[in-house]
């Protein structure tokens, strides 16, 4: 009874596939009558099919087609040729042509096992599972221990819904090449497809008795009995698994996941713990599992608190890794501890400058306008590893406009494009947002507009672009049809985005449509109240003022000097109770 490892039943006329496109011609069983053909009939056509093979090896397959045409053309009677030309076809997906082909091989030769394994090739193409593994079959019998046939026939008539056959294939494997792994699983595969959960945990309990140290088998026996509806036995097996394997990783993982159907969430906390801190698992296993653990749909309020938890151990197992520092840095920005999500950035780069992941990180705490010196001292260091990242130098222009250094900011985006790929049309779409924003600032409408538009050409859905855009041109009252219409598309992408809302009304505003405007403007507020900035009621006002509501105007105007805009004219809107454009 031996537990080999074998390739998954699923790949293995793939493979097998593969392998055979690298055999030699095939000697023919048979011989051909060669008395009809002259010495010089002989010598071209064996050139032609030799010209074949060369061509074969050389990857030219056209050559290959061409050459086998001529040679099954002068000798009608040579298998080999129209195996060769069958593959030939087949691989071109040519599967009538290739059928047609390998039969008149067969019909040549019909006891050559490389012709009727390419024909039951040629049939699993042709969506004909059940003859396919029935020609394999009868092969494998005529043919005892070439296991290949056994195989491929065993996923053909899985595939044909012909599950007892798939069994004789799979018993005749067993009783050929012992009880290995990949033939029981299978067997227990077919037995659960067919609801047959009593000789589906049989087998799965074979497998533990072989090996009674891997956890996996007894998950699945667990998971076998939950199918069946049979909880009690589900549970026991949990039980003895966990009195067995105590650390086995799987286990612990699936105890977990179970914890979260059960609404179990001290379950689930205690499996992921144990699961995120076993010793058993490399460092990377244990951080991949920490991720699963906070991208599990587990919506417990205090996750991010548990997840901190088990990062604070994991950095003790590890505290030299650039990874568990890196990791521990984002869970404690989740937390909203930023200082400290910073410093273990900087740990982790101390360690290892080389993850450009860690460094985005960084540079993302730093984006605000006032840490300007901090993103600019970070884009430094970077760059003098990284001297040709355009996400680099991205970075360093963004701190150089927060920096109100313009000139510096332009001619580093710039460079950025040039580093971009062309295919990279997110990252390039941004950074001609961001240059349109720039010109904007300084009055350079034309270059803004230009960069505006080739933003959108890039991302022609991006929402922010669009609204952008759209704002931009209703401040200078320009192209408002062209505004409106960039404005309805971004608010398509985004309905209820505050953002959006103001600035669809502010162009209905620009176009005299006051009354549907202050309808959008009013979305605006109510869609965010608590977070509106004054511009949205500096809008509202002008637009209750056109509606001669000179009252409700005014208070706008007051609501938008306490929340703070950088209308120039506010105040002597207020004082005047009149409008200023």
């Amino acid at each position: 009874m031996k537990l080999l490892s074998k390739l998954p039943l699923f790949t293995l006329t793939l493979f097998f596939g593969m392998m055979s496109s690298f055999a030699p011609a095939i000697a023919q069983e048979y011989e051909e009558d060669m008395s009809k053909y002259s010495l010089t009939d002989i010598q071209r056509s064996d050139s032609l099919f030799y010209d074949a093979m060369k061509a074969k090896v050389q990857n030219d397959p056209k050559r290959v087609q061409d050459a086998l045409l001529a040679f099954t053309e002068q000798r009608p009677k040579n298998a080999t040729g129209w195996y060769e030309l069958s593959r030939i076809y087949l691989n071109d997906k040519k599967i009538q042509a290739a059928e047609t082909t390998i039969k008149k091989a067969i019909s040549l030769d019909g006891d050559n096992k490389w012709y009727r394994s390419q024909y039951a090739t040629v049939l699993e193409y042709n969506n004909e599972p059940r003859e396919a593994a029935d020609l394999l079959m009868k092969m494998a019998k005529a043919e005892k221990f070439n296991l290949e046939y056994l195989y491929r026939a065993t996923a053909l008539y899985k595939r044909a819904k012909r599950y007892q056959d798939a069994q004789e294939a799979l018993n005749m494997l067993i009783e050929q090449d012992g009880e290995d792994e990949a033939y029981l699983m299978e067997k227990g595969d077919i037995y659960t497809i067919e609801k047959d959960w009593d000789n589906a945990a049989k087998i799965m309990e074979r497998l533990i008795e072989i090996n009674p140290m891997e956890g996996r088998y007894y998950v699945d026996l667990a998971n076998i009995y939950e199918l069946a509806k049979d909880t009690y036995k589900s549970e026991e097996v949990y039980r003895r698994a966990q009195n067995m394997l105590p650390d086995d990783p799987f286990l612990q993982k699936a105890l977990a996941i179970k914890s979260i159907s059960n609404s179990d969430s001290t379950g689930f906390s205690k499996n992921m713990k144990k699961l995120v801190l076993n010793k058993s698992l490399s460092v990377e296993e244990q951080v991949n599992m920490l991720d699963n653990y906070v991208n599990l749909p587990y919506n417990d309020a205090n996750k991010w608190a548990e997840a901190l938890e088990i990062a604070d151990e994991l950095a003790k197992q590890h505290p030299d890794n650039a990874l568990v520092a890196f990791v521990r840095g984002r869970i404690l920005r989740y937390n909203s501890q930023p200082d400290k999500a910073v410093a273990e950035f900087k740990r982790s780069l101390s360690i290892d400058q080389s993850s450009l992941g860690v460094w985005e990180e960084l540079f993302s705490s730093a984006v605000e306008k006032s840490q300007a010196d901090s993103l600019n001292a970070y884009t430094d260091r970077a760059l003098r590893i990284f001297p040709n990242n355009a996400i680099m130098h991205y970075y360093k222009g963004i701190a150089l406009m927060n920096k109100d250094d313009n000139a510096g900011a332009i001619k580093t985006f710039n460079r950025a494009i040039d580093m971009f790929p062309d295919d990279n049309t997110l990252g390039l779409s941004r950074v001609y947002s961001i240059l349109g924003d720039i010109y904007h600032n300084m009055k350079e409408h034309k270059l803004s507009d230009e960069n505006y538009r080739k933003a959108i050409k890039l991302e022609p859905d991006n929402p922010f672009s669009l609204n952008n855009f759209a704002y931009y041109l209703s401040e200078r009252g320009e192209s408002l049809d062209e505004a409106e219409q960039m404005s309805r598309r971004s608010l398509e992408r985004a309905p209820n985005e505050a953002t959006f809302l103001d600035t669809y009304g502010w162009i209905l505003y620009k176009q005299g449509k006051y009354s549907k405007a202050k309808e959008y403007i009013q979305k605006a507020l109510i869609s965010r109240p608590d977070q509106s900035d004054g511009t949205v009621y500096d809008h509202l006002g002008d637009i209750l003022y056109k509606l001669n509501d000179k009252e409700g105007a005014l208070q706008n105007w007051q609501k938008a000097k306490e929340k703070g805009t950088d209308n120039p004219n506010l105040d002597k809107k207020i004082q005047e109770q009149k409008l200023y454009e």
